[in-house]
């Protein structure tokens, strides 16, 4: 009897622990629904504000099965819910909902629902409200067209040796062009922005993406300043600010110096610099090499290679100079007066591998006005000593202080972006460089401790791995690196790395020379598959996170610059030219930041795939990135290269919340900005223009098939194809095979 009272007791568990299995599937199964995007595009995060003032919060949802409500929330509290004002459910929809600030540092949070009651995950800043009497500047409460906001989320990095990328297998619908705020009107090549602009609002795919919040807490004692510096140098008073405005005539004034610089590609043909005007006899015209001249000093070192003279019966010209150089690179011309009076004067370079010219820039306060006004960008970096802190109620100081010494030398680098964004000055922990070099025949296989490169030394093939240690170039900028052919002259793994100051050099395989690049790890099928990514070699390859890479100049080489499976790093004031590659090659990057850097002359020609001969293309790009995330590009000038910024999600892995904030574009020969299969790209203050260097004027001002883009405000679209076309083009995926100007075959 109890023992079928057991048996019958087994059956009923095992009857409810099968129905418990199923119920389990079946919420698997609903949970597998696709949620509502939703991002906030307006304030930022760490905005200011003051009491009492009204904060509109702006943000976009999308959601394949339409938008129903979206919730605004501050400290975690609902203040509002607001649904779309015909009452249905939108595919797309943007909402402002404003809030009374109060006192104190608030989290604001947004949540969208969709048709079927499915919440997304939600999106979230902190900002912080002063008191009315406090004295501070509140940010602008004005609605911005920001696609998300999480780069705009500054944080210290946190270390990441993992990164969490979405597999191959996820499911994307192939998406239109999704795009806000493009011009319609047909941009000059003058780059004068354009007067209107029309929106739409295209729903896309659904692909879902959880975008991390890394968090950490600096412990030092500085606080930068929130203002700039109080007043810039003026343009031409110093290498940094050197001008690029030739064949216009200049005041210099009395007992003065003005500095120019132009691009040259060290093949040994000729260069010739000539000065001409009534009193220029009295001035002098000094030209310096790359090597001579450090940006971060005023003053060069040696005496000038070449001195301008002459007869101007034999010459031509009141002041002249002709000379050649096996040595590529950023050369400078130093006028000086030491009279007592101002001079007018008109100076002129040329020469078959000579780039110089006036850049076609956006104006404004930070750049200047009109087109004389030079735009070299430079990202301010302060230093602030690291302290470790004594944690509070610790009763063990002298072991604290014993393992503080232990510590690596570190020190903080603040990095400053521009004060327009809103965003904090950024801390991140680097290592100091030590006292003494090393020499070449001292470097270990593995560099595993800091080290500073010594004066007129050639480097080759360094490696780097560890945490907190670095490579730093030498003060007088006559130590280089070397690299040949399939390999880097840098290879940093690790954490926390800092590269600064380095001179290297790197040349193309010549195996490799003339054929059409493949992006990534092996391109073709079968017996004719080959590899690509960077197999090719070049300058610079980083496998780390929350590094710096500063005031780096590469030259040559298939590659300037690799990230691989990187995380919150920092390129920032390099300087990557003439590779015949990718000036910045970047694969499943995530959180990282490109500030000031230079991505020019990364072309090439070829035959293609298809056996057709191109002339320009053949993959190339200034900055390339490959399935990346949260990538934030500020400042940066692209100049001649192939295409110049490509954000690439084929393969069916996008890339998602890249940025392009003020960066220009000149004279490329196919697309200026590119994105393809990706989504959350903006654009804001960019420029895609002619090439007053040489005249060339860029093809494509962009090219967005399959993405979802926002045009924030102020881009200058100044191509050969006009934006309206160019957007037009994108979303029909046309592509022109006839080799007119509309040809993007030669990618």
């Amino acid at each position: 009897m109890h023992i079928r009272s057991f048996r019958t007791l087994s059956l009923w568990l095992l009857i409810a622990s099968f129905g418990l299995l199923v119920g389990c599937d079946a919420k698997t199964t609903t949970s597998s629904v696709s949620k509502p995007q939703i991002v906030i595009q307006s304030p930022f995060a760490g905005s200011q504000f003051r009491e009492g003032d009204e904060i509109a919060v702006q943000s976009t949802s999308t959601d394949s099965t339409g938008v129903v409500r979206i919730e605004l929330m501050v400290d975690g509290v609902t203040l509002r819910t607001d649904a779309p004002p015909s009452g249905q459910s939108q595919p797309s929809f943007t909402l402002v909902q404003k809030w009374k600030a109060t006192t104190g540092s608030h989290t604001i949070s947004v949540r969208a629902y969709n048709a079927a009651g499915t919440a997304s995950d939600p999106a979230i800043i902190v900002i912080t409200v002063a008191q009315a009497s406090a004295g501070i500047a509140p940010t602008p409460a004005v609605p911005l067209s920001i696609a998300t906001t999480t780069l705009f989320q500054p944080t210290a990095p946190a270390p990441t040796t993992a990164v969490q990328l979405p597999t191959a297998a996820t499911t994307l619908a192939q998406p239109t062009a999704t795009v806000t705020g493009i011009p319609t009107s047909t941009a000059t090549a003058t780059a004068t922005p354009s007067s209107t602009a029309t929106a739409t609002a295209t729903p896309s795919s659904t692909a879902t993406a959880t975008l991390p919040q890394p968090t950490a807490t600096p412990t030092v004692t500085f606080t930068p300043s929130r203002t700039p510096s109080p007043t810039p140098t003026p343009p031409g008073r110093d290498p940094s600010r050197a001008l690029i405005t030739y064949d216009v005539d200049t005041v210099i004034l009395h007992n003065s110096r003005t500095w120019y610089r132009f691009e040259y590609r060290g093949d040994r043909t000729p260069i010739s610099v000539a000065m001409n005007g009534f009193g220029t006899r009295d001035l002098e015209m000094l030209i310096y090499t790359p090597e001579q001249v450090d940006t971060r000093v005023t003053e060069p070192r040696g005496a000038p290679v070449g001195r301008g003279g002459g007869n101007k019966a034999q010459t031509g010209h009141d002041v002249f100079w002709t000379g050649a150089s096996p040595l590529g690179g950023t050369y400078y011309i130093a006028i000086v007066n030491q009279t007592d009076r101002a001079i007018l004067y008109r100076l002129s370079v040329s020469g078959p591998a000579v780039t110089a010219g006036v850049m076609e820039a956006p104006t404004g306060p930070e750049i200047g006005s009109g087109n004389q006004a030079p735009y070299t960008p430079k990202i301010r970096v302060e230093t602030s000593p690291y302290k470790p802190t004594i944690p509070a109620n610790f009763d063990m100081v002298p072991d604290w202080k014993e393992l503080a010494q232990r510590l690596p030398p570190l020190t903080i680098y603040y990095i400053f972006f521009p004060p327009e964004l809103g965003i904090q000055p950024m801390p991140v922990s680097v290592p100091l460089p030590p006292e003494k070099c090393t020499p070449p025949e001292a470097v270990g296989v593995i560099i595993t401790q800091s080290i500073k490169l010594c004066p007129n030394s050639t480097y080759y093939n360094l490696n780097l791995a560890g945490k907190s240690v670095g490579i730093f170039g030498d003060s007088a900028g006559t130590a280089v690196v070397k690299a040949d052919g399939r390999s880097f002259a840098v290879t940093a793994v690790g954490e926390s790395l800092l590269l600064q100051g380095l001179k290297i050099q790197s040349s193309t395989d010549p195996n490799d020379l003339g054929k059409w690049l493949c992006a990534y790890e092996k391109c073709g099928d079968g017996p004719q598959a080959y590899p690509g990514s960077t197999v090719y070699g070049g300058g610079i390859l980083l496998k780390a996170s929350g590094s710096i890479v500063k005031d780096v100049t590469v030259t040559g080489g298939t590659t300037g610059i690799a990230t691989l499976d990187s995380a919150d790093n920092y390129i920032v004031n390099n300087r990557f030219m003439y590779q015949t590659g990718w000036a910045s090659y970047n694969r499943y990057a995530v959180r990282t930041h490109f500030l000031g850097n230079a991505f020019n002359y990364s072309n090439r020609s070829c035959v293609g795939p298809d056996r057709k001969f191109y002339q320009n293309g053949c993959e190339t790009a200034g900055w390339l990135c490959i399935s990346c995330r949260d990538i934030f590009l500020v400042d940066n000038e692209c100049r001649r290269s192939g295409n110049c910024y490509y954000a690439n999600g084929d393969g069916g892995v996008p890339s998602f919340n890249v940025k392009f904030f003020r960066n220009t574009c000149f004279g490329a020969p196919n697309n200026c900005f590119e994105a393809t299969y990706s989504r959350g790209i903006y654009f804001e203050k960019n420029v895609a223009a002619k090439d007053l260097q040489t005249g060339q004027n860029c093809n494509y001002p962009f090219w967005v098939g399959g993405s979802e883009v926002i045009f924030g405000r102020d881009n200058n679209w100044a191509c050969t194809v006009g934006a309206s076309v160019a957007l037009k083009r994108s979303e029909n995926s046309v592509e022109n095979q006839g080799g007119s100007s509309d040809d993007k075959s030669g990618k």
